[in-house]
């Protein structure tokens, strides 16, 4: 996958696994992750609360570290 984003110049790959995001990171291609995502769509107006969503990814099985959750709420000015 991201040989073809880096092939195909991706303005933007989603990714959360740490290995792959550092793999990424030297190629020089942007990157976000779920949590990113959602503040964008919060910023944008398509979703009025983050913290709905980081409970829905938990619930489905998504590890999020105490820290990053606590900061992405922070961001989305939810805390």
């Amino acid at each position: 996958m991201l040989t073809l984003a880096e092939e195909r110049e991706a303005r933007l790959v989603v990714i959360d696994e740490l290995r792959g995001r550092r793999f990424a990171e030297r190629l020089g291609i942007p990157l976000t992750g779920s949590l990113g995502i959602l503040l964008l769509a919060k910023e944008a107006g398509l979703i009025e609360s983050v913290s709905v969503w980081l409970s829905k990814l938990q619930e489905a099985g998504l590890f999020l570290a105490p820290s990053l959750i606590q900061r992405t709420l922070e961001i989305a000015g939810e805390c």
